[in-house]
């Protein structure tokens, strides 16, 4: 699993990963070298097929704060599993937030989810587009 273009906006902290996209290689992307960072705690976790094999991957959303219960995140880190190959493949969004929130819709109309990441800012909100 990889990912291939990051373009940035204005409006909302979010990132879509597209599932064709998944194939392609992105350098912010680690492949089965995964060791979660210190502080980072599980926020959502959700199944579905974002790759297009027909197989449901694990999509987990981490968010780094100095305690659990905090609201506010330093940075988010998206980790998707296949559970069949036992690939891992993190990706560390560099974003902070409020809230964040993992939507699993076909954004693209490829027949395939894609991923969606959202989090509140405090006074600017940002977008980012990976496909």
């Amino acid at each position: 699993m990889s990912f291939k273009n990051i373009i940035a906006g204005t409006l909302l902290t979010s990132v879509v990963l597209s599932g064709t996209a998944l194939a392609v290689n992105h350098p912010a992307a680690t492949k089965n070298s995964f060791k979660l960072p210190a502080n980072m705690y599980k926020l959502e976790q959700k199944t579905a097929d974002v790759t297009g094999d027909k197989k449901a991957e694990i999509i987990t959303l981490y968010g780094q704060k100095e305690k659990s219960s905090d609201i506010y995140n330093q940075k988010l880190l998206l980790v998707i599993e296949n559970p069949v190959t036992k690939q891992v493949t993190s990706l560390p969004l560099h974003d902070d937030g409020y809230s964040p929130k993992l939507l699993l819709h076909d954004l693209t109309f490829d027949n395939v989810a894609d991923i969606m990441v959202t989090a509140e800012a405090a006074a600017i909100q940002t977008a980012i587009f990976i496909r």
